[in-house]
Parts: C-alpha cells; sequence; structure tokens
C-alpha cells in the first residue's frame, strides 16, 4: 500500500465476469494476464490501508480495476470483478 511510515500489503484473489460466448475475448484475457495483474498491482499499490477497509470502498475498488481492464481490451468487455479472496495486512 501507499501508506507513509507503514508497511501493509494486500492479498487479493480474483476472477473476472464476461458473457459466454466470447471465444475472443477469452483468449485475450487469457494472453494478457501479467499485463492485466501489473495493472491491477499499480492501482492497488496507490491505496492506503484505510483506503481498502470498508465494503464500500472495495466496490469502488472493483470498478476502477474493471474500467483499466476494459480500457485495454480490443475483444470485449469484463462485466464484473469479484474478489474471491482479500486480506489487507
Amino acid at each position: 500500500t501507499s501508506d507513509v511510515g507503514e508497511s501493509h500489503f494486500v492479498k487479493l484473489k480474483m476472477s473476472l465476469g464476461f458473457e459466454s460466448g466470447q471465444p475472443a475475448l477469452s483468449a485475450e484475457l487469457a494472453a494478457r494476464v501479467a499485463q492485466m495483474q501489473n495493472i491491477i498491482n499499480l492501482v492497488i499499490a496507490r491505496k492506503t490501508k484505510d483506503d481498502l477497509k470498508s465494503i464500500t470502498n472495495q466496490l469502488d475498488l472493483r470498478e476502477e480495476i474493471k474500467a483499466h481492464l476494459n480500457h485495454i481490451l480490443t475483444n470485449g468487455k469484463i462485466k464484473e470483478v469479484y474478489f474471491t479472496e482479500f486480506l489487507v495486512n
């Protein structure tokens, strides 16, 4: 996190939701895993621990991640971002 003077880390697992029947989008997502991980890491690294505490802030984070990922995609759009695990320490 970007907290000054304190060291915190975020561990999360997530899934991306998109409409079925889009093989081009599915292939693009598989091919761009490293790029998407980098984008997600950059988004989260700008946050402080307090920015990630509340449910409302986590919902906002999901929307922010979705917007950043959809910006780079050319074969469709992500409809949902799901956090299947979310830990801030």
